[in-house]
This record gives structure tokens, sequence and C-alpha cells, in this order.
């Protein structure tokens, strides 16, 4: 199931489907079955990828057709990321979640837009469907995760990341560091801020969303954006000791973090 076959139920052309689809970058649903782990990173500035990044293309999405193609995109991928995470909390699915967090992300390109001096942008009007066909790529691609090694996800994300490059680019010391103790980078390093920024992410979205589901339960709670946010909130609280969130998570915060650090001075 993707966004092509759903887009025929609506009788949206296919030219029009993948002109936004292109402009949207294949929209998050896409972002997360292609990503590397942890998958949840890719939702981090959740949802950038349908706002501030494409403000320029507000008017033809908002055209007749583009507008109905756009808002199939948005709803098909909040339908399988809330789905997904329903099925993992154990949280029985919630349209009215899934409704809410639909006219979030329409009020948040309509806030950009007047802000921006722009009349002409995507609108929220009543397309739904039943996107639940999405849900088990989903599952399947974090159920791979969850048997993957923890220290293993994070290092590998490190060496890939853009922090990682412009260190490369910038110390000849960090060319020779392999995924096995990009970790290192961190101790060597005159400047880790970046990196330890990113570590920090790294750490609460494994702990959260491979070590635990607590991610998922959040989401069902409050939402994407703010689940997200609540759960970085949960992992600070965890590393500092103080009682916030699941005892799960914040034994799998700290167990990790610790794990981390013992690798970091071993190096």
């Amino acid at each position: 199931m993707d966004y092509f076959k759903l887009i025929k139920k609506i009788s949206v052309s296919k030219e029009v489907a993948t002109k936004v689809y292109r402009i949207c970058n294949g929209g998050y649903f896409t972002r997360l079955y292609y990503a590397k782990p942890p998958m949840i990173v890719k939702l981090r500035y959740w949802p950038n990828g349908y706002t501030k990044k494409i403000i320029k293309d507000f008017p033809l999405l908002a055209r007749p057709r583009y507008n109905e193609a756009f808002e199939m995109l948005v709803f098909s991928d909040v339908f399988s990321i809330i789905g997904m995470s329903s099925s993992l909390s154990g949280e029985s699915l919630s349209m009215s979640l899934i409704e809410e967090e639909v006219n979030s992300v329409f009020s948040t390109i309509k806030e950009i837009a007047e802000d921006q001096g722009i009349s002409d942008y995507p609108a929220r009007t009543s397309v739904m469907i039943d996107a639940s066909g999405l849900i088990p790529d989903l599952l399947a691609k974090r159920n791979e995760e969850k048997e993957m090694n923890y220290l293993q996800i994070i290092s590998d994300a490190i060496y890939d990341s853009d922090a990682m490059q412009k260190l490369r680019e910038k110390y000849p010391w960090a060319k020779n560091l392999s995924r096995e103790i990009s970790l290192k980078a961190i101790s060597l390093s005159k400047e880790p801020d970046s990196l330890l920024s990113l570590l920090d992410f790294l750490t609460v979205v494994v702990a959260g969303s491979v070590a635990t589901n607590e991610f998922d339960k959040l989401v069902m709670k409050y939402g994407i954006r703010n689940g997200l946010k609540m759960l970085i909130k949960e992992g600070h609280s965890a590393v500092m000791n103080v009682k916030d969130g699941s005892d799960d998570f914040a034994e799998a915060m700290r167990k990790i973090k610790g794990e981390i650090n013992s690798q970091i001075n071993y190096f």
C-alpha cells in the first residue's frame, strides 16, 4: 500500500499526485519507511515537511485537485503514524486524534502563510480515507529496529550525521574514525556541542522508540509533535533522576546513557 494507490480513490490524476509527492519529498510515511534507524528521528521537526520547507509551493498546492492531493498525503501520513503508535502502545486507533493532528498541520500552514503575506495556501476540506494499509510497513520497520543493538544504532547515526561530516571536512583525524568508534569524536573534538546535542536526542529516541514504546504512548496522549516534546522532557528527567514518565523508559535512558559513557571513556 502507498500514496499512489490511495490517491486513486479520490480521482486525482497521476500527474497532479506526482507533482505534490515530489514537492513534499514523498511525505512522512516515505521518510520513515526508508529511514535509517532510529526512524523516529525523521519526526524531529514535524510538521516542517508540509510547512516551512514548501512555503514557495503553497499557491500551487492551493489549486483545485492539488489541494486534495496534498490533503490526502497529509491525512495518510498522519493516519499511518498514529496507527503505528496505536498498535505499539496497545491503545485503540482514534480517528478524532488523527483529525486533530491533520487540522493542526493545516493551522500551522495558515499561520505561516499569513505571516509571510501569502494569500493562496492549501486548506483543510474533508478528504478522509482508510489508510490502515500503510501501518504494517511502519510496524515492520519498528520491529526490525527493536532487534538491533542500541549502541550500534546510535554509533551509526552519529557516523552518518551532518555534524560528523563537518568534522571530517575540518579535521584529518575524523576521517579515520570507523562506524564502530564514531563516538570517539565526542571526546576528541574541540567543538563537541553539535555532536552532544545529537547524541542526547538519539539517546532519547532509542530509549523511547526502540528499547520501549514510550514514544507511542505519548503520541496517543498528546499527538505527534507534542508527544515527541514530552519524550524529550521525560528523557532529561530520567538522566537527572527525576520521576517523570514510565519507569521502563527512565531505566532504558539511564542504561543506554551509561553504556554510551562507558564506550566513550573506553576509547
